[in-house]
């Protein structure tokens, strides 16, 4: 086995716009070498063997190989604009367009014994588009309004069968966009002698589904139910600012 090795560059360009705006520019690109993988190197229903290399034989009769197969390479994109307001308060929004893949997409692990071999997709945390945005505005006297947004696209997954083989190739499909808004008001105050912020609000205030749960089964009667995700929640906390 070899020692897997990245090349890496970027490049940025940032530019003041009129009104005080900011415009700033960054592509990365980066590409993974090298990479450990394990690959099924002897398929079911191929002649068995006891002698392993590296590896193990699984319970449907094929073996893992661990090997210096595997090659990652993702490209990003990312326009960001912000002002600040009063040295303090500040606007942000970025977009993000990258593109993360690999030659070798799939995980094996002792809790996802896929029959299968090997096969090039997305990695699994791919998000081809990704818009961001954070404020924090003043509203009356010592009252803040603090917001975040994000939206982008559903994270890839694999869909099986009933025998765990891949039904299609790996990491077709995804999951829904993802879409959260939190917004909270901040109070600061004086005690002791100190400065500090009480702030409480909604993460996720619109109650949209996020879910990072799916049935990939495509023979289950659930097939492609979606689940779990963090619903609207009521938050609260106190932040320590230092002494007046």
């Amino acid at each position: 086995l070899k020692v897997p090795y990245a090349l890496n560059w970027s490049a940025g360009f940032e530019q003041k716009l009129p009104l005080a705006f900011y415009l700033r520019a960054n592509f990365i690109q980066r590409r993974t070498y090298q990479g450990f993988v394990f690959e099924n190197v002897v398929s079911p229903g191929q002649p068995r063997t006891n002698k392993l290399v590296r590896g193990q034989q699984n319970q449907f009769g094929g073996i893992l190989e661990l090997r210096n197969a595997r090659k990652d390479r993702y490209d990003s994109f990312e326009t960001t604009v912000r002002r600040t307001f009063r040295k303090t308060y500040y606007w942000m929004a970025s977009y993000t367009r990258s593109s993360a893949r690999t030659n070798r997409a799939v995980d094996f692990r002792l809790e996802n014994l896929l029959v299968t071999g090997q096969g090039e997709g997305p990695l699994s945390w791919d998000t081809p588009n990704r818009l961001l945005s954070w404020v924090w505005l003043p509203l009356v006297r010592k009252f803040d309004l603090a917001a975040f947004f994000e939206w982008r696209d559903g994270f890839p997954f694999s869909v099986v069968d009933s025998k765990q083989e891949l039904a299609e190739l790996p990491n077709r499909r995804r999951f829904p966009s993802y879409f959260s808004l939190n917004l909270h008001l901040e109070r600061r105050f004086s005690l002791l002698h100190y400065q500090w912020a009480l702030r409480a609000g909604y993460n996720n205030i619109t109650g949209h589904a996020n879910p990072n749960v799916v049935d990939n089964n495509v023979d289950s009667p659930r097939f492609l139910l979606f689940a779990g995700g963090q619903h609207r929640a009521l938050t609260a906390r106190i932040r320590f600012l230092g002494r007046k």
